[in-house]
């Protein structure tokens, strides 16, 4: 939206009280409403004033301040003596639904026009039943379709002479003759319905129907898919899930879905597997309440309301997580992570001076213990989802401490997060900044991590305006991505500094953090959280290897701020695994040597040299193998490793190709003669496939994960590589 501007031009003033006029500037046709989606403007001029004079818009006597979109404008002007203002909609919402007024002052006067009744027709909503449907073939009964059209109001409401709702069908794409099977139909203003019965007999094979809703303002549908199957086929039965979803009978590999729980909207997914059925997916399942928070969200970014809703939001948030605390579905995460950004978007533009602390206990009770198969299920399908929450506590975070006074700090506590802010005091005496701060109390997770940051590092950046903003998480780890293979072995803690409310730069020397171990991983790696990588939502960066570390701890430097964790890898069953079999191949290779020279003394043909090529590079292979697996002093070291690994592996493989090749020809699979050259096919095949397997092994997903869990990370750097 465009900021409402005042006109300012001088003239003597006037005790003439300015005559106000509104009226629509978007003409209809006698018998039309207004449609949502269309554009709308309403103009407001003045008459009789001739000073300088602002304009105030208002909707059902609350005022319409600037919102942060550009769905709502407004354009002010003068012709004359004439002032005019004028509010323009670029797409109608059932939210514009009310009394539009004006208001108008100068130095001396004020007046207000007559309210203009905006009343918004929508489009129709359909639920239709069942959403699928399943028969065996022959198999006698009928199916009961239920549609239901519904036009949502808003006071005032259009007229009901608009409220009439049209439904049709369709079978298959077809008009559906209603001849033989009649649709039962009901209707009311705003609101039509239209149940259909159909025979068994009449579906020889797969169907979908189509109910269409129509009104003046546009039409909707819905669609319900019934299967018609073989007696013998692979089907998951009927069942009633622990949310209360009724599951019909589904053919197996295909996906179902009905309505969602009772108190809920939008629709449950769930999968029919070869062996039964999957969990249910209710990402776009969602609580009733939450409609209404997120229209109050849109209204907000719109204009109607000021700092006080975005209060009345985290209230009614709160209230939803406190209700459903132990039934939060997986769309509840999905709706509020994005009311939350929105509101950030708010925030951001009107900068208020006091911050609602709902703010972190709506974050802390959306990433409690009771969430975690939630999360789970979003990070099937909306991958960045916990990332974007984490990133909105952030920024939150960045707000509180732009809006603290220098010299102060404050922090939040809350079950599952903690959040400290401090804004220095120019340069004066900066200390090092220690948090968990000490002498205060903490939950006992909270010492899981700390930061220090040094004086030094704050006054090399040379600026008086310096914030800092640390957010620790209780479970952050457990609910963000992982690396396959590298899970998060430490507590997720969010630094931030802040120079003139912009993100600092390099920081010289590096912030140190400390994390303790919640597991005993054979290697850790530090790692953050990098936004700007090839993934959209960002991603755990490759990482670096801890400064120091112990059992216990892990000990980190870096020299920007993010968020931080650390990387294990638990692999002792596969480092057994690994050490045995390199041990046991150093000690074949080594025998293989041996018996060549005692058998061959010192006649060494050419695929000897071969063979002896190779047993030596599997040799070495596999002693590079052994050393890496402790942790290498350095990255310089462990790339001259990586590169001699390569390097035997290279050679390993292309000794056994000659040798292979050499053998090939000395087993008939080649020959040569008159008549020219010759293959033999079925050994060529066995080579052919033989190489195919061994190629599949080393470059399959699991291989690589074992690999990437033995070897450090430097190995699969891409400068290496």
């Amino acid at each position: 939206m465009t900021q409402q501007t005042e006109t300012t031009q001088q003239s003597e003033p006037t005790s003439l009280q300015p005559n106000l006029s509104l009226k629509p500037l978007t003409e209809l046709p006698a018998g039309e409403p207004y449609i949502q989606g269309n554009e709308f403007s309403v103009l407001c001029e003045t008459e009789n004033a001739v000073s300088a004079v602002t304009f105030t818009w208002y909707r059902n006597k609350e005022p319409i301040s600037a919102g942060v979109g550009t769905r709502i404008s407004f354009t002010t002007g003068i012709t004359e003596n004439q002032y005019i203002s004028r509010i323009n909609f670029a797409a109608l919402e059932l939210r514009d639904t009310g009394e539009i007024q004006c208001k108008v002052h100068d130095d001396e006067n004020k007046a207000e026009s007559e309210p203009f009744c905006l009343a918004v027709l929508t489009v129709p909503s359909i639920r239709l039943t069942p959403a699928t449907w399943t028969i065996y073939q022959n198999e006698e009964g009928e199916v009961n379709l239920s549609c239901e059209a519904t036009v949502k109001v808003s006071s005032p409401e259009p007229d009901p002479a608009f409220g009439n709702i049209n439904i049709t069908w369709l079978r298959n794409g077809q008009q559906f003759d209603l001849t033989d099977i009649p649709a039962v139909v009901s209707s009311a203003p705003f609101f039509a319905s239209s149940h259909l019965t159909v025979p068994h007999s009449t579906l020889s094979s797969d169907n979908t129907f189509v109910c269409i809703g129509e009104n003046m303002a546009g039409e909707a549908s819905g669609a319900a898919y019934i299967q018609v199957i073989e007696q013998e086929a692979s089907v998951c039965e009927p069942e009633v899930d622990s949310y209360g979803i009724e599951w019909t009978l589904t053919r197996a590999s295909q996906t179902t879905s009905q309505d969602c729980p009772v108190k809920s909207v939008g629709k449950a997914y769930r999968v029919c597997e070869l062996s039964g059925w999957d969990e249910p997916n209710l990402v776009h399942c969602k609580h009733t309440e939450l409609l209404a928070i997120e229209e109050k969200m849109a209204s907000l970014l719109d204009g109607y309301g000021d700092e006080q809703v975005v209060s009345e939001i985290l209230a009614d948030l709160v209230d939803v997580l406190t209700v459903y605390a132990e039934s939060i579905l997986p769309g509840d995460l999905v709706a509020i992570t994005d009311i939350l950004e929105d509101m950030l978007v708010y925030l951001k533009v009107h900068q208020p001076d006091e911050l609602d602390e709902n703010f972190v206990f709506v974050v802390s009770s959306a990433t409690s213990e009771l969430n975690f198969g939630n999360w789970n299920s979003i990070q099937m399908e909306l991958p960045g989802k916990v990332a974007s929450l984490m990133d909105s506590m952030g920024k939150y975070a960045q707000l509180i401490a732009d809006a603290t006074l220098p010299g102060e700090s404050q922090e939040i506590q809350d079950e599952h997060i903690v959040m400290h802010v401090a804004k220095l005091d120019g340069l004066k005496e900066l200390e090092e900044f220690v948090f968990p701060v000490s002498g205060s109390e903490y939950s006992d997770w909270l010492n899981r991590s700390s930061v220090v940051i040094e004086g030094d590092t704050l006054r090399n950046l040379n600026m008086e305006d310096i914030s800092l903003a640390v957010v620790s998480y209780k479970n952050m780890h457990e609910i963000l991505p992982k690396k396959v293979g590298m899970p998060l072995t430490s507590a997720v803690l969010d630094i931030a500094v802040y120079t003139s409310g912009l993100k600092a730069g390099t920081l010289e020397p590096p912030i140190r953090l400390e994390f303790s171990s919640l597991q005993n991983p054979s290697k850790a790696i530090c790692t953050f959280w990098d936004y700007t990588s090839d993934d959209v939502y960002g991603s755990w960066n490759d990482g670096i290897l801890p400064s120091q570390r112990t059992e216990a701890a892990s000990h980190c430097e870096w020299d920007h701020t993010t968020s931080f964790a650390v990387v294990g890898m638990l692999v002792e069953k596969w480092e057994v695994i690994v050490t045995v079999g390199c041990i046991g191949c150093v000690a074949a290779c080594l025998l293989a040597i041996l018996a060549y020279a005692v058998c061959c003394g010192r006649g060494i043909t050419g695929i000897g040299c071969l063979i002896l090529i190779l047993c030596s590079s599997l040799i070495l292979m596999n002693i590079c193998i052994l050393l890496s697996a402790e942790q290498m002093p350095g990255e310089r070291d462990c790339g001259v490793m990586a590169l001699l690994l390569h390097y035997f592996e290279l050679l390993s493989f292309c000794t056994l190709l000659a040798v292979g090749v050499l053998v090939a020809v000395a087993s008939g699979t080649f020959s040569v003669n008159s008549q020219g050259a010759a293959v033999n096919p079925s050994l060529l095949l066995s080579l052919i496939f033989a190489s195919l397997c061994e190629f599949q092994l080393f470059y399959s997903d699991e291989f690589m994960v074992i690999i990437r869990r033995y070897l450090p990370p430097i190995f699969f750097s891409k400068a290496v590589v």
